[in-house]
């Protein structure tokens, strides 16, 4: 049964794949019309629009390869950021030792600085609700970036959010750290000749924390597509001439109470307006399903 949930998810995966480049593929641009001739053209029956096309004859197969490729790569920005800043948190808070007693050695020695840095800016963003930091995020990028730095705007509220929950990774990190050094293992791994570099990168990121970090930036990666979507759905985020998944869940919400209500007859505008919620669904399960995968083949190697 395994094996055929692993092969169903490895199908769902390459199509996905196929689709995110599908804007690599053809030959026309995403506001390129009458790709085959009418409006609304049924899905599966034309080779050109596999997935059919819109009220403007223009690829819908290309309208969802732009959005996927818009949000996974706004995602995978903050996601690295999530990533470094929380790894590096993470490490100076169980690393360096508490700070001394005595404030000159705090001077002599500027990693106590940092870590009491690091400690008041994790105390902080643990603290600190995270609708307040939305709110926050959202109101200043919408009102400090101009109307020429659209495209970036939905970027730097998903960066800032990144910076906000790096204590989701640090201090987790840090525990573990913490733990490893009242087992005396770092100590016992400095005396058998290992580098700091290899205690850290080889011995506590990789064999002690690597399902703590690659399910955070699962998490976090979803978690950015998601927001995304929330935003934009309530026109916070993205603008509507953006493509996007959100962009494109705005556009389901307008038809779907027609269809609820069955004022919709056009198979190919259905198919449209339910397809977008099938996406990310599939979306979401295909990350966390390769997530497990690396951990199993990582944790078998």
């Amino acid at each position: 049964m395994k094996n055929v949930i692993n092969f169903l998810f490895f199908v769902i995966l390459g199509l996905l794949i196929l689709l995110s480049f599908w804007k690599n593929i053809v030959p026309w641009d995403v506001d390129f019309d009458e790709v085959c001739g009418q409006e609304y053209t049924v899905a599966f029956t034309d080779f050109n629009c596999p997935l059919g096309t819109n009220e403007f004859d223009q690829d819908f197969a290309l309208i969802l390869s732009e959005a996927i490729s818009y949000n996974i790569s706004i995602s995978i920005i903050g996601c690295l950021l999530f990533m470094i800043f929380g790894i590096l948190f993470g490490l100076i808070l169980g690393l360096v030792n508490d700070l001394p007693k005595n404030r000159k050695n705090i001077i002599k020695k500027p990693q106590y600085i940092l870590k009491f840095l690091i400690s008041i800016i994790t105390e902080i963003s643990n603290s600190l609700p995270f609708l307040i930091i939305l709110i926050i995020s959202v109101m200043y990028v919408n009102y400090y970036v101009d109307a020429q730095n659209n495209a970036i705007k939905m970027q730097l509220i998903i960066t800032i959010i990144a910076l906000f929950n790096t204590h989701k990774l640090s201090m987790p990190l840090s525990d573990k750290i913490k733990a490893l050094k009242k087992e005396e293992f770092i100590l016992a791994a400095k005396a058998s000749g290992l580098t700091m570099p290899q205690l850290i990168f080889k011995h506590i990121l990789y064999y002690e924390s690597k399902s703590l970090i690659i399910i955070n930036m699962i998490n976090f990666f979803l978690f950015s597509v998601m927001m995304e979507i929330f935003l934009t759905v309530y026109q916070l985020g993205s603008l509507p001439g953006q493509i996007s998944l959100g962009n494109l869940i705005f556009s389901s919400k307008v038809t779907l109470p027609s269809l609820l209500l069955g004022g919709i007859t056009n198979s190919q505008l259905i198919y449209m307006t339910l397809l977008p919620f099938i996406l990310i669904f599939l979306l979401c399960l295909t990350i966390r399903w390769i997530g497990q995968r690396v951990l199993f083949v990582m944790e078998n190697s």
